[in-house]
């Protein structure tokens, strides 16, 4: 596979890379260990959202209410609203309608930016539908059929309800959206 050395349909500086597939990503990943200093991956699924939480058990790092978001992620809010009327966002307003740049918002308890909004990322498991006969040890689950990919932490055009630490969508992993980026783990 060749991998498309712009692939973001959104265009911009310091923009989050989007438009990418899951096997698009697990490539990248490959390549970055294979001639980096570092080995790299996606994280597993456990692993993104502890890291989203930052030691919080609220539904977002920032509390429970999305509308509060703003400040802390770019997501679906009046600028989107006004480009997509009727859509489903919160009511506050970040400014940006479509991807922002990396770090224009506060980080979360971590200091990671963008875990809940921006673009939603790709991790390595395989998606099921409950966790049942999944790892108890935050690795990723690659058993099952595989068809689908998980998505995690919601992006600037999700629905305010998929905003959130424990929100988990599956998708097949050819597929690309200009709402669907990644974030490596890099291996210690």
């Amino acid at each position: 596979m060749v991998l498309n050395p712009d692939p973001s349909y959104v265009k911009g500086d310091d923009r989050p890379v989007e438009s990418v597939s899951w096997d698009e990503v697990h490539q990248f990943a490959w390549l970055m260990s294979r001639f980096g200093r570092r080995s790299y991956r996606l994280p597993s699924e456990a692993e993104w959202e502890y890291a989203s939480r930052a030691g919080k058990q609220t539904a977002r790092y920032w509390g429970e209410n999305a509308d509060d978001g703003c400040a802390y992620e770019n997501m679906a809010d009046a600028s989107y609203l006004a480009q997509h009327p009727g859509a489903p966002s919160v009511h506050c307003d970040d400014h940006s309608v479509d991807t922002a740049a990396v770090g224009s918002f506060k980080p979360n308890g971590f200091g990671l930016f963008d875990m809940l909004g921006n673009v939603a990322e790709w991790v390595e498991d395989c998606y099921a539908d409950n966790y049942n006969g999944t790892p108890r040890d935050g690795s990723s689950f690659t058993g099952g059929s595989c068809i689908l990919r998980v998505v995690r932490g919601g992006s600037w055009s999700s629905d305010p309800k998929h905003v959130r630490a424990a929100d988990r969508l599956g998708y097949a992993p050819a597929n690309r959206n200009n709402f669907l980026g990644f974030r490596l783990a890099r291996n210690l």
